[in-house]
């Protein structure tokens, strides 16, 4: 076997702590915490009973008023108006329903018909629907993201699962019923999956088992469009955040000078890596292009429609429905 091969797992580590790995399980942990408390000061339990929540935690209301990604909160919509008392409230002891300032909390609406929270495709991504999410993402979390930060170094690793997980959100957000409450990094860790999907291809023949690993990594992305499935989750920013992984690791990825061992000619190894460079620096520019192009058409689809994308099955491809928990009424 060629001894230049190596394990996928066992890459070279430049970088010695995975500082943003590290933060973003405490901003998580804590955040999760403070759903539960505010879940009990709110109804009186820490989790939801009635209906009782499959994933072991708060009510969809209490997720909507701590910031997780629900569309009414975001953007006007014609079908959730803004002023009328018809939404559950996040408060049990509330007999009267409230309005979508009320349900959605945080800042307030720069003007009270049009609501513009559009941090919630941000704070969304440390939020958990349950304990069960909670746990089924760290593992992938902190087991792939301290091995993959290590590798990259922190500020690239943020860039991508951050940037993933923004985009994934926006994405998702066109596509699922307006009423859907989303919430998790799950859109995040596809973007990671992004990331090692090109390192496989970049690095496919210095790694042992290459084709094993392809199927690794198909056997994952299978798991994740199930798991996708469950209340909280949504398949649709876990296709966004996972195509956002493959351009943003294109435009952050480091210049990986590709050897020739059949050149012997200094002067050609020159060219060659010059020609190298031309190319990647070429790919990294379309790359950019290409998202920035993506956002921009779908803030614009977003922000524009009042309506949402008149789209029947798009609902069962983002979560099935459990006692009401992909949804606030």
């Amino acid at each position: 076997m060629d001894k230049t091969k190596e394990s996928y797992t066992k890459k070279k580590i430049i970088w010695a702590v995975p500082y943003f790995t590290a933060l973003s399980t405490i901003a998580i942990l804590a955040y999760f915490i403070t759903s539960l408390i505010y879940n009990s000061t709110l109804t009186g339990h820490a989790i939801q009973i009635s209906p009782f929540n499959q994933m072991i935690g708060p009510a969809p209301e209490t997720l909507i008023y701590l910031g997780a990604r629900y569309v009414p909160c975001i953007k006007p919509s014609n079908s959730y108006p803004t002023a009328e008392k018809k939404y559950t409230c996040p408060s049990s002891k509330t007999v009267e329903k409230c309005t979508l300032d009320l349900l959605c909390g945080g800042p307030k609406f720069s003007d009270a018909n049009i609501p513009n929270q559009t941090y919630r495709f941000f704070s969304a991504l440390f939020m958990h629907s349950g304990i069960v999410q909670l746990i089924l993402n760290m593992v992938s979390h902190i087991w792939i993201g301290h091995l993959v930060e290590r590798r990259i170094n922190s500020i690239r690793y943020s860039t991508i699962w951050v940037g993933s997980g923004v985009f994934g959100y926006i994405f998702g957000a066109i596509f699922v019923p307006e009423g859907n409450v989303s919430v998790g990094c799950s859109a995040s860790l596809m973007g990671v999956m992004g990331f090692l999907v090109i390192d496989l291809i970049l690095n496919w023949k210095h790694i042992t088992r290459p084709r094993i690993t392809a199927c690794k990594f198909i056997a994952c992305f299978v798991v994740s469009i199930i798991i996708g499935l469950l209340p909280g989750y949504d398949n649709f920013s876990h296709f966004g955040g996972f195509l956002a992984g493959l351009l943003i690791t294109l435009i952050v990825m480091p210049f990986a000078k590709i050897e020739n061992s059949s050149l012997n000619d200094e002067v050609d190894k020159e060219i060659i890596k010059y020609k190298q460079l031309v190319q990647f620096w070429i790919m990294r520019m379309i790359a950019i292009s290409f998202i920035v192009i993506l956002i921009w058409i779908l803030l614009h689809l977003f922000l524009t429609n009042l309506e949402q994308l008149d789209c029947n099955f798009c609902q069962f491809l983002s979560c099935i429905t459990f006692n009401d928990m992909c949804t606030s009424k």
